[in-house]
């Protein structure tokens, strides 16, 4: 009787210890995981390593000269977080007084949300239209891939009556390397003529 109550005992008390050492690591492992949540919170984010969509830039007007057509399409590739600096740079130089004037702190806010985990697989193709009247509205369509030519459409939509003011706009095309390889650009511009009284813009 002596021998079942001390076997009983040493049975409780290996009972309470297991129990005790199991709550005290489910304990520890919450705390740990709360500080890791914690600490990746306190962390910059880097919310866009994977920004997919087409990012068209609001567009800055100036008077148009009148002796001229001024629609033109250029376009830059930017490969690198050094890329994004340079073009930033550049762009900054060549401007002067007339950047804080125009969408280009814009254009630079926005390249800078891109870090360079985002370059490991992608680059960006950077899209510039200029177009005659500040009327015009500007959209596109996702790159296609067609006997290793990378194809951009550029959309205008051009309303009956417009303005004189000249408008620049911005296009920002993410491109993953190892899906759309290519070996040429080909930027395709398409125009549509609208109803001024159905689109109503000014």
């Amino acid at each position: 009787m002596i021998l079942f109550t001390k076997k009983a005992d040493t049975t409780s008390i290996s009972v309470f210890v297991l129990v005790f050492f199991v709550m005290f690591f489910t304990f520890l492992t919450y705390e740990l995981n709360a500080m890791g949540r914690n600490e990746r919170a306190s962390m910059p984010q880097n919310h866009n390593v994977q920004r997919t969509e087409i990012k068209i830039l609001g567009s800055s007007q100036s008077m148009a000269p009148s002796h001229q057509e001024n629609n033109n399409t250029s376009f830059i590739v930017l490969d690198s977080l050094q890329d994004i600096e340079d073009f930033i740079s550049l762009k900054m130089n060549e401007m002067g007084q007339m950047w804080d004037y125009t969408h280009a702190p814009q254009i630079a806010s926005e390249l800078r949300e891109y870090n360079e985990d985002y370059f490991l697989n992608n680059q960006i193709i950077m899209v510039f239209r200029s177009e005659a009247s500040g009327s015009n509205r500007i959209s596109a369509e996702e790159p296609e891939i067609a006997n290793e030519t990378l194809n951009i459409t550029i959309n205008r939509h051009v309303p009956e009556i417009g303005n004189r003011m000249m408008a620049y706009w911005s296009i920002l095309f993410p491109i993953q390397r190892d899906v759309m390889e290519y070996s040429e650009i080909n930027i395709i511009v398409d125009t549509f003529e609208l109803d001024y009284s159905q689109d109503g813009w000014d």
